[in-house]
């Protein structure tokens, strides 16, 4: 993951915590694994400008208290782990599945 930093308040940046950098690192990794549970893997994929907006909001609002700014978040995937695929062919059926359910539900519904 990229992002990009702006110390407004290096003051705070310096009190507040040891190293900012490595702070606001942490910051992020906490954040991703936290917007990657709350989200599927179709959202991540499929709806990258979402999940950078809220993954920039989430480490800024948590950066702000000392005092760094994050402008701009990217996050590439360039390696989809083994295990991730795994579970994901299993459920994609499923999915499938419940899709065409749920839309069969909502034709009979609006007839």
């Amino acid at each position: 993951m990229d992002a990009i930093l702006e110390c407004p308040s290096p003051a705070d940046a310096v009190v507040r915590v040891v190293n900012y950098v490595e702070a606001t690192s942490q910051v992020a990794e906490t954040a991703v694994r936290a917007v990657f549970k709350e989200h599927t893997r179709d959202d991540v994929l499929f709806e990258r400008g979402k999940i950078m907006e809220i993954l920039q909001k989430t480490i800024d609002d948590a950066t702000a208290t000392f005092g760094v700014r994050v402008s701009a978040v990217e996050v590439e995937v360039s390696e989809v782990p083994d295990q991730v695929v795994r579970v994901s062919v299993d459920l994609g059926p499923a999915r499938s599945s419940s899709r065409g359910k749920a839309q069969l539900d909502d034709e009979e519904e609006r007839r």
